[in-house]
């Protein structure tokens, strides 16, 4: 991994709160017979504190000790209401196991007062370190609460990454030397981030979790393990054989014949498209971000995080002719197999979302440090009991 750490801030980024956040404070507002401001106002606001989005939802001119009074009671009410809507973005609770599997320490640095960012971190990520608002130390874009949390994780601000939404964020990471990560599925929309300064807006957590790896490109390793097509792709190739014989030995009749070139083009058209598009080309990848496999022109990938389950099969046909093994992972969603391979049939039937891999004992060797390190772990006993690999 690149990073010994990884800094995140909270509304936005971790969580969409802006339910909560604007709820409670249209609440107090309208308690106060002050008008209700919009979600898309909220959204502008956040990113500056409890009191500064007080002051920007009430008012133009409202007095200082009145932004103050209300501001006051707002945060108690929050304090009281933090969570009644509010959720994880789809795909943060895995990526945060997964940091932890892999030993980066994680801690969360938001600009809400700290007792509110605390109840909010202990209910949706038990056990990360919080750093908020204390009421002392000087909020972001101000260094100072990220050097906390830096001091309390021991890792130097050029080891550890800082993950936001926001043009605070970016601004809290440059002026903590720290690098910046900024996402797209925040408070802020892609052109504002991209003005502010940020180099790119990360729009999904893939992307997010790539940044944190330090990948330079997906692949690291690549095998063409060739196009098994079995009987049906035996049969298939010798038809387009025929019809290029034919071809040959009767080119005068095709140039004559235009129900022969019909004919050639359609068929080599159709049985192409059958060995080229339908049947596996057989490319797999795997990398630190996951794994992929080419089916004919198509790839798909599957992040480590959607993968659930794996395992070794040996096959006898396969084995006696590669001295190999199919691995297979399970998956949350996604199928990335080929349906028509025969090979697979008798172990596919009850795995909804699978991917299966053919490959030989040195590629399995190649592939353990890449894989998270409890499927390695037990990828090696599998093969060692199958007498394949190092184990």
């Amino acid at each position: 991994m690149k990073y010994k750490a990884v800094l995140f801030d909270l509304d936005g980024t971790l969580l969409d709160t802006l339910g909560d956040i604007g709820g409670t404070l249209n609440h107090v507002l309208q308690e106060n017979n002050y008008p209700p401001r919009t979600m898309a106002e909220y959204r502008r606001f956040v990113g500056n504190g409890a009191r500064r989005l007080t002051k920007d939802a009430l008012p133009e001119g409202t007095a200082e000790d009145e932004v103050e009074r209300v501001y006051l009671e707002y945060r108690d009410y929050y304090r009281d209401h933090p969570c009644s809507v509010s959720v994880p973005y789809p795909g943060i609770p895995e990526l945060l196991e997964q940091l932890r599997l892999r030993g980066v320490s994680v801690a969360v640095v938001s600009n809400k007062p700290e007792v509110t960012a605390q109840k909010l971190t202990d209910r949706f990520f038990p056990g990360v370190l919080t750093v908020g608002d204390d009421g002392v130390h000087p909020r972001k874009p101000a260094p100072d609460n990220v050097y906390r949390a830096l001091e309390e994780l021991g890792v130097a601000p050029e080891e550890a990454l800082y993950v936001g939404d926001t043009e605070v964020d970016l601004a809290t990471a440059r002026n903590a030397g720290m690098d910046a990560a900024i996402v797209g599925w925040g408070y802020r929309d892609r052109d504002h981030l991209l003005h502010s300064g940020a180099e790119e807006v990360l729009e999904t957590i893939e992307d997010l979790w790539k940044k944190i790896q330090g990948i330079p490109q997906k692949t690291k390793v690549r095998r063409t393990i060739g196009r098994d097509y079995g009987v049906y792709g035996v049969v298939l190739t010798l038809f387009l054989a025929v019809a290029l014989v034919d071809l040959a030995i009767n080119t005068d009749k095709y140039i004559t014949n235009i129900y022969r070139i019909i004919f050639f083009v359609l068929w080599t058209g159709i049985i192409s498209y059958i060995l080229f598009f339908t049947y596996p080309t057989g490319t797999f990848f795997m990398d630190d971000y996951g794994v992929a496999m080419r089916i004919g022109l198509k790839r798909r990938e599957i992040p480590w995080r959607e993968i659930v389950d794996c395992n070794i099969f040996t096959l006898k046909g396969l084995r006696d002719s590669r001295g190999g093994c199919v691995l297979f992972f399970s998956t949350r969603h996604v199928t990335l197999q080929d349906e028509s391979a025969d090979t697979f049939k008798n172990i596919r039937s009850d795995r909804d979302h699978t991917v299966f891999v053919e490959c030989d004992e040195k590629l399995l060797n190649n592939l353990y440090p890449l894989m998270p390190n409890e499927f390695a772990r037990f990828l090696r006993v599998r093969a060692r009991q199958n007498g394949l690999g190092r184990g």
